[in-house]
């Protein structure tokens, strides 16, 4: 073993020296990088070589560059963060129907009440104009309200609806990213940063869906979403919108027009909005219809059998609705003549007769919706604004769950992954120390070879 081996020996000690130190001051230069996963110098002696029956070091060399990362832990922070997407979604449209179902004065409980008052007002007096006025303004307030309800609802719906196409190519442009990174992957060999450029793409997407993921052998990933492949280790595919009937898209598979079944998945924004527009805004929208048909045929059936003042009777108070559905959008006086108020139950006890009017009155106390699991049309009521109120709460308490139990999450990674000034700070004067060791292997070897060449 010559001398040009201890000029090896060295040199291979500066180069991987330089090497550990350039990676120390990149993870230092990344220390507020998010996402950014520490890197070390893996190190390895190269293969000895046999000198007088001995087997002689033949210096060091880097077997690889590594990232600190734990996929257990990723998986969890992805699972979360589709969990926090969803609810993040939910709970910023229930809080706007939350103002919907506000009862103050002008709530729907208080129209409903001036609508069962005045009725008793007519019943008081079964006579009177005024009375009889007032009684048709209040019903017109009443169904104002049940539609003004409903078209805020349905708004609601329409803009979710409008969004999700939009949602849809931000979700696109995500699956391309993470395809092309796929590819450089290949190219540089699994190389850290492009890896942890993928993942915090991977996060962002399971923000929107919920998603498994897989690598190969060469660190291609597969991602799959609802048992769709929606990132393939070469090529991708997209998510796409389709109308239905009623103009609400579904989210399927661009080219084949498969469906996407998020409303069943675990998470993610495109399920929190499909889930409000298609179960929950439509689920309140359902109870206000029902509770609007059923006053109507309610009313309608004990007026039609009563007297006007002018003698008339068989004349409906509400406009006749044929389905329960579109009710709520629907409800309207059917006449606007006084006299047409059917407050009589005898055309030959006119205009004193207040019976009719004292059983419409009286429908407010009566357990009118029992079928349904309520008493009467307030407790109905009062139950839909209460589940209104629960679904609130409960969206709001489960984001603030996702957030806490993510940060925990992303606390534990950045202990395993995450940058240390100070450790970075020791490893910086470590491999200093190193490299100072190994030219001054160099200059010795220089000085070995210059003695001989003197000699």
């Amino acid at each position: 073993m010559g001398l040009t081996s201890l000029f090896d020996i060295g040199k291979s000690a500066l180069m991987t020296s330089q090497a550990a130190l350039s990676a120390t001051a990149n993870n230092v230069a990344n220390v507020n990088t998010p996402g950014y996963s520490r890197q070390s110098v893996k190190l390895g002696s190269l293969p000895p070589q046999l000198v007088g029956g001995e087997w002689i070091g033949r210096g060091v060399n880097i077997v690889a560059i590594e990232r600190n990362y734990d996929s257990f832990i990723d998986t969890q922070i992805n699972n979360e963060t589709s969990s926090k997407g969803m609810y993040d979604a939910k709970s910023s449209v229930l809080s706007q129907v939350e103002d919907i179902f506000n009862e103050s004065e002008y709530g729907l409980s208080g129209a409903m009440q001036d609508f069962f008052n005045s009725w008793n007002e007519v019943a008081a007096n079964p006579e009177g104009r005024a009375q009889r006025i007032a009684l048709l303004e209040s019903s017109g307030a009443l169904g104002s309200r049940f539609q003004s309800m409903n078209t805020r609802l349905l708004d609601l719906q329409q803009n979710i609806n409008r969004e999700l196409p939009v949602v849809v190519s931000e979700v696109n442009e995500i699956i391309a990213s993470i395809s092309k990174l796929n590819l450089q992957v290949t190219v540089t060999n699994g190389a850290p940063d492009t890896l942890d450029q993928r993942d915090r793409l991977i996060n962002s997407l399971a923000e929107y869906v919920p998603l498994n993921r897989f690598e190969d052998n060469i660190g291609r990933v597969t991602i799959i979403v609802e048992g769709k492949n929606i990132v393939e280790p070469v090529g991708y595919n997209t998510l796409s919108v389709q109308a239905g009937t009623d103009g609400m898209y579904d989210v399927v598979m661009s080219g084949t027009g498969e469906p996407v079944n998020l409303q069943g998945s675990s998470g993610g924004i495109l399920k929190g909005m499909i889930d409000l527009r298609d179960v929950d805004l439509q689920g309140y929208r359902d109870q206000l219809d029902t509770l609007a048909y059923n006053l109507a045929e309610q009313v309608n059936a004990e007026h039609s059998i009563g007297y006007g003042l002018n003698g008339a009777t068989g004349q409906p108070f509400f406009s006749p609705l044929t389905t329960i559905t579109g009710a709520a959008g629907s409800l309207t006086v059917a006449f606007s003549d006084p006299n047409l108020v059917a407050a009589s139950s005898d055309q030959n006890e006119l205009p004193g007769n207040n019976v009719r009017a004292q059983a419409i009155s009286d429908l407010q106390g009566q357990k009118t919706l029992a079928a349904l699991g309520y008493d009467t049309f307030s407790n109905y009521y009062r139950g839909l604004v209460s589940e209104v109120g629960t679904d609130v709460a409960f969206a709001s308490r489960e984001l603030s769950a996702s957030e806490s139990v993510l940060f925990q999450l992303e606390t534990r990674r950045d202990e395993f992954a995450g940058v240390s000034l100070d450790e970075e700070a020791v490893n910086l004067v470590r491999f200093q120390r190193s490299y100072e060791a190994a030219a001054r292997i160099i200059r010795v070897t220089e000085d070995m070879f210059d003695t001989i060449m003197n000699m």
